[in-house]
């Protein structure tokens, strides 16, 4: 995010270059300008927004889990669910539902997370997030926002131990994105 960093300039022949998320690339970055992705990632980014100092281009990385996401959809079995562990305010769910239409269906979907602001390391010490603006303590709101998608529940809860509230199912679609590896390791092993 930040503009210090300059990459070597790549031909204006190649075409416009997409330079955000930990990526530059003149090549495959088309998904931008796609209307079906534009609204996607508007209803990503309102998870977050409170003003424009605090928006973070993580369009990549969207594009990204509702690619994954899609290729779920297409493979899954009826009883399959697809699980988000560390799902914070709901940007990446949030993105994949609007672009999937989960409004009308979808499979069983769990976002997973702890809710809250601060960050607990192994060793029980307490810090506040460098993303903030991305986490929440209210997980009413949460769920308030996905009420809309029928397939969509939200899960608050310590991971792994959390894990165990969701049916024993095939999952066919996992995300998991905990900031802390240890709750990763555990998750995996869940």
């Amino acid at each position: 995010p930040e503009n210090k960093w300059n990459l070597i300039p790549f031909p204006s022949s190649k075409g416009v270059v997409f330079n955000s998320d930990n990526l530059a690339t003149v090549n495959r970055h088309s998904f931008i300008v796609e209307t079906r992705f534009a609204k996607a990632l508007y209803m990503a980014e309102s998870r977050w927004l409170k003003s424009s100092d605090e928006v973070r281009d993580i369009s990549w990385r969207l594009h990204t889990f509702i690619w994954a996401v899609g290729v779920a959809l297409r493979s899954h079995g009826t009883d399959a669910i697809f699980v988000e562990c560390g799902t914070g305010k709901g940007y990446m769910a949030a993105g994949a539902a609007s672009y999937y239409n989960f409004e009308d269906s979808g499979p069983d979907f769990y976002l997973v997370d702890v809710f809250q602001n601060s960050l607990v390391s192994k060793d029980g010490i307490e810090s506040i997030s460098p993303a903030e603006f991305a986490y929440t303590d209210n997980v009413d709101e949460v769920k308030k926002y996905f009420d809309r998608f029928p397939s969509i529940k939200v899960i608050k809860g310590l991971i792994p131990p959390v894990l165990s509230n969701i049916p024993n199912k095939p999952i066919s679609f996992l995300h998991i994105d905990l900031n802390n590896s240890d709750a990763e390791e555990g998750a995996l092993r869940a």
